[in-house]
């Protein structure tokens, strides 16, 4: 069993295979490093790290319509 322990300001971040498997026109995968990266640059604010993930997609794959869902539910620890 792995268990962690979270402390008040920890943010934790479910998605799903949509978001890192999003591709850009020559075919890479958006991937975690990608995510990680705008979550770790984020006011750890629900919605500012799932827009800039959103607008982060849509340059990535160049507006290409989504091949799969977007989803992301973001938990704040108080």
């Amino acid at each position: 069993d792995i268990v962690e322990t979270l402390h008040p300001g920890d943010v934790v971040v479910f998605y799903t295979d949509g978001i890192i498997e999003s591709r850009s026109p020559s075919g890479e995968l958006f991937g975690v490093e990608r995510l990680d990266g705008i979550v770790s640059d984020c006011n750890p604010d629900a919605e500012t790290i799932i827009r800039r993930t959103l607008l982060s997609i849509e340059d990535f794959t160049n507006d290409a319509p989504p091949a799969d869902d977007l989803t992301m539910l973001i938990a704040k620890v108080s």
